[in-house]
């Protein structure tokens, strides 16, 4: 199908209707059109992250999302009955989605990646960069790890742009349960 990528993680299948699309599929859309730039071969493209990963990032970014919007006044209260024999009331969902919640974040861990080497850095503004505020600015701000670097005054080069891909790679498939 002809897809058209756009700003701001949307994308539009010509002839149909608007599609939201996440952070990590739009960056595997980008990293595809540089690819198809180049003249590459269409068997050579490696995608920088797995569908696995796409799956998790989409998850977390709607579970983040639904948790941070709590439990508004006039909504349903009746989450759908399961046949477990659970009340299903929707403040049993939520308290279910904010465990959940808890145990990704202990997944993502509470390391750092681009740490700072104090004596080669001393009169330099960059910061470490925590490995869960890196997967907050992407997956739910919708950041690039450009703007991620950015705001840690890290300047854009390849080799940080890779280890900061790499952390955020490790950092889903630990979301997912590997390398637990």
């Amino acid at each position: 199908p002809n897809w058209s990528a756009m700003p701001g993680g949307t994308r539009k299948l010509d002839g149909a209707h608007w599609l939201a699309a996440g952070p990590l599929v739009v960056m595997v859309e980008q990293a595809r059109m540089r690819h198809d730039a180049r003249k590459g071969e269409e068997e050579t493209f490696v995608a920088p992250f797995t569908p696995g990963q796409i799956a998790v990032s989409e998850d977390y970014r709607a579970l983040v999302e639904r948790q941070a919007a709590g439990l508004c006044k006039g909504s349903s209260m009746e989450a759908g009955r399961s046949g477990s024999g659970s009340s299903g009331l929707a403040i049993d969902s939520y308290i279910e989605g904010s465990r959940w919640l808890a145990e990704l974040h202990r997944r993502i861990g509470s390391g750092v990646t681009m740490q700072v080497r104090r004596h080669l850095d001393r009169d330099n503004a960059r910061r470490a960069i925590p490995v869960r505020v890196l997967v907050d600015m992407v997956l739910v701000q919708g950041k690039t790890l450009s703007d991620v670097l950015r705001a840690y005054g890290w300047a854009k080069t390849t080799i940080h742009l890779r280890m900061v891909r790499g952390e955020l790679c490790a950092a889903l498939d630990r979301m997912q349960g590997y390398k637990d």
